[in-house]
């Protein structure tokens, strides 16, 4: 993350004329969020809300203090905004087109769209010489209608114009979080999530091949931290190739452009931890990750990476939430 480097000179010389900025590192915040059938109007979806959820929805997001929120589970940019101020953050949401998606699991509701998408505070520049920029959406990582759309941002250094960061905001495939991702060709979840892994490893490939630094947040509904985990060991495995993308089936890397590449190299926040509040302790481990390419994990002092605790359950999901400093 070479633009963060340049970023912090920048501050440094600016702390000649600050002596308050002495001696310290700029903390930058970033989340990852599902915040469970967010929708845009109360009463609606498969988690009815209250006007008073959402209110506690935005103070709890603001105690976060984060600086980019990954969201997933939020219907649309109506629903982002109830929760994320229009004063203090910017919203980029994936433009997944809306379907028929029928009655929720319980209850007689209607289940509402999931889209990703990003929180990015408007401060960012002031705070950080940073500013972003909207990519295409990423479609491939939906086989069907069913499933979502990563949403795909870059960061730019405004001290080093073309020094860049890429963030994708994923929701893959839930239902297969610790058996084993076997693609059958149906639409049962190990086999869906098995076409998805591919199709995300490409994804991350195209940038170490472009020497492009990145990090992908969400929901992944893997627990990557189980020892040996196949769909971890798929993507860390510090190669990029060249994908062949059938139209059906599973995606596959093109026999004899494997090569290494020390981007491809992955390390994630809170990397062999158990979750601090499982929902399940026969499975104790996460299934929302941050992952960062080799470069991004470099550079970065960890100061803490944590699962907030929810006391009022606003979501089935607890926020993951890494500060981080830069070298």
């Amino acid at each position: 993350m070479k633009f963060l480097y340049f970023a912090i000179l920048w501050l440094c010389c600016l702390e000649m004329a600050h002596p308050l900025l002495a001696n310290t590192l700029p903390t930058f915040t970033l989340c990852t969020w599902n915040i469970e059938h967010l929708a845009a109007h109360h009463e609606a979806g498969c988690r009815p809300r209250k006007n008073a959820d959402y209110h506690a929805l935005q103070k709890f997001i603001a105690d976060l203090k984060a600086d980019i929120i990954a969201f997933q589970e939020v219907e649309n940019h109506t629903a982002a905004r109830r929760v994320f101020k229009a004063s203090e953050y910017h919203i980029e949401i994936s433009g997944r087109p809306d379907i028929a998606l029928g009655r929720c699991w319980e209850g007689r509701q209607s289940r509402r769209m999931q889209r990703t998408g990003f929180a990015i505070r408007k401060d960012l520049k002031a705070k950080h010489g940073i500013i972003y920029r909207r990519r295409p959406d990423v479609h491939s990582l939906a086989i069907g209608p069913y499933e979502r759309w990563g949403v795909h941002i870059e960061l730019i250094s405004s001290a080093a114009p073309g020094t860049t960061v890429h963030l994708l905001c994923v929701h893959l495939k839930s239902g297969c979080s610790y058996s084993d991702p076997e693609y059958r060709g149906d639409d049962s979840p190990c086999s869906r999530l098995a076409e998805q892994v591919p199709r995300l490893e490409a994804w991350m490939d195209a940038r170490a091949a472009a020497g492009e630094e990145f990090i992908v947040l969400g929901d992944v509904n893997r627990q990557l931290d189980g020892l040996g985990d196949p769909v971890w060991e798929a993507w860390d495995d510090s190669e990029c190739c060249t994908w062949e993308q059938p139209a059906t089936g599973l995606w596959h890397c093109r026999k004899g452009t494997e090569r290494f590449n020390p981007i491809a190299d992955l390390e994630r926040a809170r990397s062999g931890r158990k979750h601090p509040f499982p929902h399940n302790p026969k499975y104790p481990f996460a299934i929302d990750h941050i992952i960062m390419s080799a470069g991004a994990d470099r550079m970065a002092i960890e100061v803490s990476a944590q699962f907030i605790y929810d006391r009022q359950r606003l979501s089935d999901h607890t926020p993951l939430v890494m500060k981080i400093q830069w070298e």
